[in-house]
C-alpha cells in the first residue's frame, strides 16, 4: 500500500503558472499600404508549464500591435489588439538549481478582436478570421522571475485578398509561480 501510495504521488505532473508581459516587433506588411514601418507592440498573458525537464505549455495572451502605415499621401498609426493561444512543448537543457535554461516550441493561433478607428480604411474586416503561426523560444529562469526571447513566424496569411504573412520578436519578461 506504501509503494501504490508513493508511485501515485510520483504520478503527480510538475506544474508551473507563468504569468508574463513582453515587448514585441514584427514585420507586419499589407496589401493594402504603400510603405509600412516597423510595428511594435505588446503582449501580456499566462502560460501553465506541465511538466519538468520535459513539459508541455499552454496560454493565453493578449497581445497588441501598432505600426505606421502609408497609403498614398495618409500616413498613420494601425493599432490592433488580437488573442494569441499557443501550445508548445518545452525542454530545460540547464537545471542549476536556482538557474534555468529552457527552450521551447510549437503552434500559436491569433484572432483579431479590435482594430482601433483609423484614416486608411482599415479595419478588422481586412484581416483573415484566424492566423496560424509557429514559436520557437529561448529562456532563462532565475529564482522565480523569467526571461524569454521568442521568433513566432507566420505559417497562415494575416489579411484577407493578400499573402503576406506576419512574423513577430518577443522578448517577455514574468514569474515562474508554483
Amino acid at each position: 500500500m506504501l509503494f501504490t501510495t508513493i508511485m501515485g504521488y510520483s504520478q503527480i505532473p510538475y506544474i508551473n503558472i507563468n504569468p508574463s508581459f513582453g515587448l514585441n516587433n514584427s514585420n507586419l506588411e499589407s496589401t493594402i499600404s504603400d510603405q509600412v514601418k516597423s510595428s511594435n507592440g505588446y503582449k501580456i498573458g499566462l502560460a501553465v508549464e506541465i511538466g519538468d525537464k520535459h513539459f508541455l505549455e499552454p496560454g493565453a495572451y493578449y497581445v497588441s500591435y501598432s505600426s505606421l502605415q502609408t497609403v498614398g499621401t495618409v500616413t498613420e498609426s494601425l493599432n490592433f489588439s488580437t488573442t494569441q493561444l499557443q501550445l508548445y512543448y518545452g525542454f530545460k537543457f540547464m537545471d542549476l538549481g536556482l538557474f534555468k535554461m529552457k527552450f521551447h516550441t510549437g503552434p500559436t493561433y491569433e484572432v483579431v478582436g479590435k482594430v482601433e478607428t483609423n484614416n486608411l480604411n482599415i479595419n478588422k474586416e481586412d484581416f483573415k478570421d484566424g492566423k496560424w503561426g509557429g514559436n520557437v523560444g529561448l529562456g532563462a529562469q532565475v529564482l522565480f522571475f523569467t526571461v524569454f526571447f521568442d521568433y513566432n513566424f507566420g505559417l497562415s496569411e494575416s489579411w484577407v485578398d493578400s499573402s503576406i504573412k506576419q512574423d513577430v520578436f518577443t522578448l517577455s519578461v514574468g514569474l515562474s509561480i508554483l
